[in-house]
């Protein structure tokens, strides 16, 4: 889908009408609003940007003694969604080895990669909202950099996928941008001639906002910890 600068700037309106409803409290508002807002603007991760991200957010590795690595149970199955680089599946490794770990990347490359640095873990390519698991087979999901990436109603796919795919007692974590102005760092392909976000980001999440999103998808934040210009996010399931 090739995009123009008046479709970021409907995106960027929606975003804020989003954002809006839910610093207003208004569920139901939100809800439906969010199922009709299901752009698809195509993949472009750049897994270098990405990189550069996460050693600017989290350091260059994941430390056993902060979040989300300290949160995240040293027993039992865990899930990376959109795993990238995988920093945090290697650390998982690195601090159980008998622990099973599985991922979930839209990018083939990402998975044969990765599957060389970790070639205990269980990997597949596939997408967020078809996760090829079954039922409650999950203590603990992570999407660390995904949800900026997806439409409102792909995100909620998301959210209630993680949801079938937990165990009762299981916990998500989210990383994700806060307040990004997706504007300022747009650019115009050239070989297409549209005009994208480098990272591939569509969405712009104010607190209040990713929160009841998560809400809506069935998960409740029992914690959260800010950086700057970004978010780490714990949730539970909700029954």
């Amino acid at each position: 889908m090739i995009l123009t600068h008046q479709d970021w700037g409907a995106i960027a309106l929606r975003n804020q009408e989003l954002s809006d409803l839910a610093v207003a409290g208004d569920m139901a508002g939100l809800a439906a609003l969010i199922k009709t807002c299901d752009w698809d603007v195509g993949a472009t991760a750049d897994y270098d940007y990405y990189a550069a991200w996460c050693r600017n957010q989290w350091g260059t590795e994941f430390h056993e003694d902060r979040p989300p690595l300290s949160l995240i149970p040293r027993i039992g199955p865990v899930l990376d969604v959109g795993f990238g680089y995988g920093f945090l599946l290697e650390a998982l490794s690195r601090r159980n080895p008998e622990q099973p770990l599985y991922g979930i990347d839209t990018s083939e490359y990402a998975v044969q990669a990765q599957q060389k640095r970790t070639p205990a873990a269980t990997l597949r390519v596939g997408h967020c909202a078809h996760i090829p698991w079954p039922k409650a087979h999950f203590v603990a999901i992570a999407a660390t950099e995904l949800v900026e990436h997806l439409s409102p109603a792909g995100g909620q796919r998301f959210y209630q996928e993680a949801h079938r795919v937990g165990a009762a007692d299981a916990h998500l974590f989210i990383s994700t941008r806060i307040n990004e102005n997706l504007g300022r760092s747009l650019m115009r392909c050239p070989q297409c001639r549209g005009v994208l976000h480098p990272a591939g980001h569509v969405r712009s999440f104010s607190k209040a906002l990713l929160f009841a999103e998560l809400e809506l998808g069935g998960w409740g934040v029992t914690y959260h910890e800010e950086s700057p210009g970004g978010i780490l996010v714990q949730c539970a399931k909700h029954s």
